[in-house]
């Protein structure tokens, strides 16, 4: 008999595909982004994420999916780092040699 994932499992499968693409609370992901998710236990997912009120499925088209602010708390717990904001300030060191340092500060934006 083949190992197959639970409802549970493959919901924060879901989740975590929100949380890769760095999707804030409230924000839309369609159908195509899903494919790491394994196609057959996919609906079994994502009627568990909806049931869990992660998600919620758009009304005029079932292949969008909108994380919920509950989802996001959840997606964030599960993996922390992957759930950081985007839009912060960087700053770079680079060491050119004989004591010199550049430093250079880049706004980086969402994708």
């Amino acid at each position: 008999m083949l190992d197959r994932p639970s409802d549970d499992e493959v919901s924060r499968q879901i989740l975590g595909v929100f949380m890769r693409h760095r999707i804030p609370a409230s924000g839309i992901l369609q159908r195509n982004h899903f494919f790491d998710v394994r196609d057959g236990d996919f609906q079994r997912g994502l009627n568990k994420a909806v049931a869990n009120d992660w998600i919620t499925i758009d009304l005029r088209n079932r292949y969008r999916y909108q994380l919920t602010a509950k989802g996001y708390a959840v997606g964030r717990m599960i993996d922390p780092g992957l759930g950081q904001p985007t839009n912060f300030v960087k700053t770079i060191e680079v060491d050119l040699g004989l004591g010199c340092v550049k430093t250079r500060r880049r706004a980086t934006t969402t994708e």
